[in-house]
């Protein structure tokens, strides 16, 4: 092989392997970006459903609190009756 095309060779390896290597550090920060994004949305989620559950609760205080007074007032109407 004469040295020119070695050189030739060796620079189509250098450039493959350079443009493989680009290609593989982006689709590594594309994947770390996803995971940023997904590490971000699941935070958001777990916010937004520990603010579902605190409106559930406070809801079912309300209506544990008309039950009672249902209850008090339905005794009432039973004993004057």
């Amino acid at each position: 092989m004469k040295d020119e095309q070695f050189d030739d060779l060796k620079q189509f390896i250098e450039t493959t392997v350079g443009q493989s290597e680009a290609r593989l550090k982006e689709e590594l920060a594309s994947k770390n970006d996803l995971r940023t994004i997904e590490k971000k949305l699941s935070d958001k989620m777990d916010a937004g459903f520990a603010g579902v559950g605190v409106a559930f609760e406070a809801h079912d205080k309300e209506i544990e609190e008309q039950l009672a007074d249902h209850g008090t007032r339905i005794t009432t109407l039973e004993q004057t009756a």
